[in-house]
C-alpha cells in the first residue's frame, strides 16, 4: 500500500510539470503578465498570434490597455526549462528569463544572461536558441528597441554566452 501511494504521488507530481509554452503561460503569475479582463484562456482565444509547441514558442498580441507577450522555452541539460518572456504594452517593454520549479517562479535573468540589463531588448526566437540583443531607447517615457544589434546570446543548455 505504501509503495502504491508513493507511486501515485510521484506520478501526479511528474504530470503537473509544464512542458509547453501554453502550459507555462497558464501558470504564469500576474507579476510577470496580467490579463486585464477575463481569463487567460479567453485572452489566448482572442489574441493568439503563434502557438508552436514543437519549437517551444507562444506569442499573443495586445490592444488598448491589454499587453501582449512572446514566450520561448530553453531546454536545460537536466530536462527542465527556462522561459524567455517579453511582455509589452503601450508604456512598457519587459524582458526576462524565468525559472519554474516546485510550483514557484523566479527571475533568473541576471544569473543566466551575461551583462543582463533592463536597458536592452532580448528577441526570443521561434526557431533555434540564439537571442538577438538590442539597445532599448526611451522616447516620451516609453521604451522601444533601437534596431541597433549589440550582440547575440547563444544558449548552451545551461546558460547564455555572448557571441559577436
Amino acid at each position: 500500500m505504501r509503495k502504491l501511494l508513493l507511486f501515485l504521488l510521484l506520478t501526479l507530481s511528474v504530470a503537473a510539470i509544464p512542458d509547453t509554452p501554453r502550459e507555462f503561460f497558464m501558470l504564469l503569475p500576474t507579476k510577470y503578465f496580467k490579463v486585464v479582463s477575463g481569463s487567460k484562456e479567453a485572452y489566448l482565444k482572442s489574441h493568439l498570434v503563434v502557438d508552436d509547441p514543437a519549437n517551444g514558442y507562444l506569442s499573443a498580441s495586445g490592444d488598448a490597455g491589454q499587453g501582449g507577450f512572446v514566450m520561448a522555452l530553453f531546454r536545460k541539460k537536466d530536462g527542465t526549462y527556462l522561459v524567455g518572456l517579453n511582455s509589452s504594452g503601450e508604456m512598457w517593454d519587459d524582458y526576462s528569463i524565468l525559472q519554474y520549479a516546485n510550483g514557484k517562479w523566479r527571475d533568473v535573468s541576471s544569473e543566466v544572461i551575461p551583462q543582463y540589463s533592463k536597458d536592452k531588448a532580448y528577441h526570443f526566437p521561434r526557431h533555434g536558441t540564439t537571442v538577438v540583443v538590442e539597445q532599448l531607447q526611451i522616447q516620451d517615457g516609453v521604451p522601444s528597441p533601437t534596431g541597433k544589434k549589440l550582440y547575440t546570446l547563444v544558449w548552451n543548455r545551461d546558460t547564455f554566452m555572448i557571441s559577436r
